[in-house]
């Protein structure tokens, strides 16, 4: 895929594949050994009580932790249950599974389970003294106090990660939103839109316009009324009537007759040769754009960066598998500063791709 992308489009982010399980299993697999080593080495008691005593102490943290977990969700049926109609329906059942997503505890669960049966063997071990119980209740509250000091805000990786898995990011949604909204309307029916105009059904038996909409996606976000340069030299629309192709009208949404229309145009090379391509934006980049722009929608400049890519990587998967796509679209990224003799160059190299 970055083999498409101009130098100043920048790569485009691949999917996270969780590769910090590793490194999280070594630290879980090694940092009990070492532990257990110092407790052999440091202290009076026998080898084997001590580590028993670390074992037993780490499956009442992990008890405490599931507690704890119990009560902040528990905490949140104060807040919840002024939503319980509006969110829920009024199903108390439904709001209760929303809080305490059970899954998400069921391993640590079952490992605590099995840490009590073994430590229930050694009945002085397994006595509950003061300090167990200091432990406990400490651990118990912790969730809840990181809850009210912000400390389990996600970070942005956390977040991104998450957004990207759970397919919630908003470069994900504005894709599947122009597919379904526009892409899968209008290309199943360009070849159809091209023969009914005399002029472009000639070019296109002739091999001289292709049945794809090249689409641009600025990094910058910002995109013009118009793609042509300014003394339309090098990119231009020759005939405003007959360089836009015949409308296809839809009824979408209550509207009788939406109109959806394409627009050719003309690239004429170094050497004044034309060439002609169905081109346009990919206006889902706006909205990107202008939430960047709009305090209230709160996207900085490095997320707009980042969802722009994203909404290129997801725009490509989409077409590349959907039948009524596949060979239709072509997705030009560029970094919306070029210049129109550079605009023009990239184009040509597009067409010349695509044929």
């Amino acid at each position: 895929m970055a083999e498409n992308n101009p130098e100043d489009f920048g790569e485009v982010p691949q999917a996270r594949q969780r590769r910090y399980t590793l490194p999280s299993v070594g630290i879980i697999t090694i940092f009990p050994v070492i532990v257990s080593f110092l407790c052999c080495v440091t202290s009076d008691e026998p080898c084997l009580k001590s580590i028993k005593s670390l074992f037993y102490t780490f499956i009442v943290s992990c008890a405490a932790i599931l507690v704890g977990r119990m009560i902040r969700r528990s905490c949140l049926i104060f807040e919840e249950k002024h939503h319980l109609n509006t969110r829920y329906h009024g199903n108390w059942s439904r709001m209760l599974n929303a809080i305490d997503n059970r899954k998400d505890d069921v391993g640590l669960l079952v490992f605590v389970c099995i840490g009590v049966v073994l430590c229930i063997n050694d009945m002085n071990l397994f006595m509950v003294n003061i300090n167990t119980l200091n432990i406990f209740a400490a651990i118990s509250v912790i969730p809840l106090v990181f809850d009210l000091i912000n400390l389990n805000e996600l970070s942005e990786v956390e977040r991104s990660e998450l957004g990207e898995r759970s397919s919630q990011s908003v470069a994900h949604g504005l894709a599947w939103s122009y597919y379904f909204g526009y892409l899968k309307i209008v290309l199943p029916e360009l070849i159809n839109q091209i023969n009914e105009s005399e002029k472009w059904s000639n070019l296109f038996i002739g091999g001289e316009l292709l049945p794809k909409v090249f689409a641009l996606i600025p990094k910058t976000g910002f995109m013009v009324g118009e793609i042509c340069d300014d003394r339309k030299q090098m990119i231009y629309v020759d005939d405003e009537e007959e360089d836009v192709l015949p409308p296809l009208f839809m009824e979408r949404g209550g509207v009788k007759k939406r109109v959806y229309r394409n627009t050719v145009y003309t690239i004429k090379d170094q050497d004044g040769r034309e060439h002609y391509a169905i081109m346009e934006y990919v206006t889902p980049v706006d909205t990107i754009y202008r939430m960047n722009q709009h305090r209230e929608a709160g996207m900085s400049e490095d997320e707009k960066d980042m969802q722009i890519k994203l909404l290129y990587r997801y725009l490509k998967e989409i077409t590349d598998k959907e039948e009524d796509c596949r060979g239709r679209f072509v997705l030009v990224p560029i970094s919306g500063k070029e210049k129109h003799h550079e605009l023009r160059d990239i184009m040509l190299d597009a067409l010349e791709k695509a044929r």
